[in-house]
């Protein structure tokens, strides 16, 4: 945020900064210059997270243009796309593992669970399905 900043020192920047603010604030909730699009993925909390972002901005008076749903998976591609995931997730993996050991930590694997991890009965769940090195 360096162009907020303005120029100068001392009081003079803080206030050019504040005035910047409020000048940023304007263009947020003016709906006819500005939108935002959120962006979420079809699970429990990025629902819930969403929700709470959706009405956070309408609190603000930000206007909403649209909800984008990210990676839901067509169930006659089911196959395909599970092939596609694995192959990506490979990829990342190696590539983290590579970071990893440049910096000289580990990284721990939790395995997918075949359902969402929420609340208490859901960290049980998680608990008693880890890994016995994860313990």
């Amino acid at each position: 945020f360096g162009w907020l900043a303005g120029s100068g020192e001392g009081p003079d920047q803080l206030r050019s900064f504040q005035f910047k603010m409020i000048e940023l604030q304007d263009l947020f909730t003016d709906h006819e210059r500005a939108s935002f699009a959120v962006v979420s993925i079809p699970t429990n909390l990025a629902l819930e997270e969403t929700k709470r972002l959706l009405a956070d901005l309408d609190e603000q008076d930000v206007r909403v243009g649209m909800v984008i749903m990210n990676r839901i998976i067509d169930a006659s591609r089911a196959q395909e796309a599970m092939a596609a995931l694995l192959a990506t997730q490979q990829r990342s993996l190696e590539a983290l593992d590579g970071l990893a050991s440049r910096q000289g930590v580990e990284v721990t694997r939790v395995p997918y669970m075949d359902r969402e991890v929420q609340g208490i009965y859901g960290l049980k769940y998680l608990a008693t399905n880890l890994p016995k090195e994860l313990l």
